[in-house]
């Protein structure tokens, strides 16, 4: 139990750094690529362990972290990027200064 853990969170960051450099869109960074790779990876074996499908070892772990990281880094991109876009539609808050890479004429 504690080996499979283990052997999840080494993959899942490999995982999380691979899938960062390989999908499209930017990377959050190493650290942050490696620790949603670890949490996809562990939310993956824990799911595919529910069905009897996973049962831990180290192959089945490096394929387990390679299927859980890339969902998990597209799910925190898509609310990143939703995130950002309801922030620019509600405009700036009152008082606070514009932003330096906002055009001049959107600026108040």
């Amino acid at each position: 139990m504690i080996s499979n853990l283990i052997w999840l969170i080494l993959a899942g960051s490999i995982a999380g750094w691979a899938a960062g450099k390989v999908m499209k869109g930017g990377s959050y960074g190493r650290d942050l690529d490696m620790l949603l790779g670890i949490l996809g990876a562990v939310m993956a074996g824990a799911a595919l362990g529910a069905l009897d499908i996973y049962e831990g070892g180290f192959l089945g772990t490096v394929f387990v972290a390679c299927v859980g990281a890339p969902p998990v880094i597209w799910i925190v991109r898509r609310l990143k990027k939703s995130w950002e876009k309801s922030t620019r539609e509600l405009g700036p808050e009152p008082g606070s200064r514009p932003h330096p890479d906002e055009p001049a004429s959107q600026q108040r």
